[in-house]
């Protein structure tokens, strides 16, 4: 079991904090925050034991500046005095830790450099959880299709609808039913047969995927094979089920299949046995068999498309997958995991704001997740590196926020920002503090690739929230800052922000 432990980060820099808990939540970490004082009230109040929650310390920026390196030395030597074999990362030089450090300490004390990109990242926590003998987490991302496409690992979401596809895909995978999975193009199918097949002690075994759709005139000889002399063949074939022997047939667009197919797959459901075409041995494999569809079978057994009998024998636990649009809450969650992929493939990540989110969560997503992985890579491209916006997207995703927006604009006699009217449709319920609007604004995390524009972008988002925040006052909004006024007006005036 991989243990569900946090990562502890010290640091008394509040907006580096902010920076820290959107990175490593970004590369699906969860964190404790501290600052120095916090962290040493933690360790009084709290035994060995309490801090088994914790498998990692990151220490960020504290708050003796002019004397960091002792500083640092100080907190390090303290937390290892409570918790002697806590890897702790922190960004410092190798001197540093020679001289400064106990050399029982250093080998838990990990290098951080400036600008860490993410997968350096995600190594160092590795390191940090193999120390602790900690079972290391899995890319959602490891599984490839027969086409050598990296899928989601499996099904990305906290909604209920998806959560409830998650709990029978788990109670189904133990068991030796045939599966039935229903729902529209591009919700998912093949990720839940390969669930199914992973965790149902098959996993390293054959997972066989048929597309019933695109099979031609030999798809019964591609099913159950041959003989050689069968129809002039030369060789002996092997078909789909004796290539699954011992592991899963994954029979996708089901209703796609022959009537005259449907009666053998019929005899081998019934029997457990099948025969090669043109021999006469009757031949026994152990498979599971999960299929897929986007048609409504049962309409297609009353009209005659569709042996009722197959039905019955297939439809034994039906997995019904829902639309995107009936759980977009879960957008968020896939734009996040979309991006980390498509960083492990070499690409630039992009990020989007809270207005482009919003759009997305209105839109219909007739092709579903397909359609909004095929989005994402096509601005990945577009924009490489770049932040997307609301006027970034294509024009078919804007369409129902802006006509929200019309709308509102209708009722008000006012004219509405397109972000004012994503933010008034999704965050009805306002954040409660700076940090908390920041958190909202920002998905995707700091990267080389990308530092530049997201440091800049970023002080701006911290700029115009702070304004926001203070119902445009430029003295409160400059204290909320903890900025001169006047270096307020002069920022102003470089990222061209004006006040309404």
């Amino acid at each position: 079991m991989i243990q569900d432990l946090k990562v502890a980060i010290i640091d008394d820099d509040k907006l580096s904090t902010l920076n820290w808990k959107i990175l490593l939540n970004f590369i699906n970490e969860d964190v404790l925050l501290f600052s120095t004082e916090q962290w040493h009230v933690f360790v009084n109040q709290h035994t060995n034991a309490d801090a088994d929650q914790v498998f990692a310390v990151v220490i960020g920026k504290l708050m003796a500046l002019a004397f960091n390196d002792s500083a640092n030395e100080e907190l390090v030597k303290s937390i290892h005095e409570h918790y002697p074999q806590m890897p702790v990362l922190l960004n410092c030089n190798q001197d540093f830790i020679q001289n400064k450090i106990p050399e029982t300490s250093q080998p838990w004390l990990i290098q951080l450099s400036d600008n860490i990109e993410y997968k350096t990242l995600l190594q160092h926590f590795d390191y940090a959880r193999q120390l602790h003998g900690i079972e290391l987490k899995q890319s959602k991302s490891k599984i490839i299709s027969e086409h050598g496409t990296p899928l989601f690992r499996t099904l990305v979401g906290s909604s209920d609808a998806i959560t409830q596809v998650k709990d029978l895909m788990h109670k189904v995978a133990s068991k030796k039913v045939n599966v039935l999975l229903f729902g529209e193009s591009g919700t998912g199918k093949e990720i839940v047969a390969r669930n199914i097949h992973y965790y149902s002690g098959r996993g390293e075994e054959p997972f066989i995927i048929v597309n019933c759709a695109a099979q031609g005139e030999q798809f019964e000889v591609a099913f159950f094979g041959c003989v050689s002399g069968y129809k002039n063949s030369q060789e002996v074939s092997v078909g789909y089920l004796e290539k699954a022997d011992g592991g899963t047939l994954f029979l996708d667009k089901i209703a796609e299949i022959p009537l005259d197919l449907q009666a053998r797959l019929v005899s081998f459901l019934e029997e457990k046995a099948f025969q090669r075409l043109g021999d006469n041995k009757l031949r026994k494999v152990d498979l599971r068999i999960v299929v897929a569809t986007n048609a409504d079978l049962k309409q297609k057994v009353d009209v005659g498309e569709f042996r009722e009998d197959l039905y019955y024998l297939l439809n034994v636990l039906p997995i019904s997958l829902p639309a995107l649009r009936e759980h977009a809450e879960d957008i968020p969650d896939l734009l996040k995991e979309l991006i980390i992929r498509l960083e492990h493939e070499g690409q630039q990540a992009i990020r989007l704001n809270s207005s482009a989110i919003d759009a997305l969560k209105l839109y219909s997503w007739p092709g579903n997740v397909r359609e909004l992985t095929n989005l994402i890579e096509r601005l990945s491209v577009i924009h490489e590196g770049k932040i997307i916006g609301l006027n970034e997207l294509p024009p078919e995703y804007r369409q129902n926020i802006e006509s929200n927006k019309s709308k509102e604009q209708g009722l008000s006699g006012q004219s509405i920002d397109a972000d004012t009217a994503a933010d008034s449709q999704f965050n009805a319920k306002p954040a409660s503090t700076l940090e908390e609007k920041l958190y909202l604004k920002i998905v995707t995390p700091l990267t080389v690739s990308n530092l530049e524009q997201y440091l800049k972008s970023f002080e701006k988002e911290i700029i115009e929230t702070a304004i926001e925040d203070s119902a445009g006052v430029l003295s409160f909004a400059a204290e909320r800052l903890e900025i001169e006024e006047e270096s307020l007006q002069l920022k102003l005036q470089a990222f061209s922000i004006k006040l309404d």
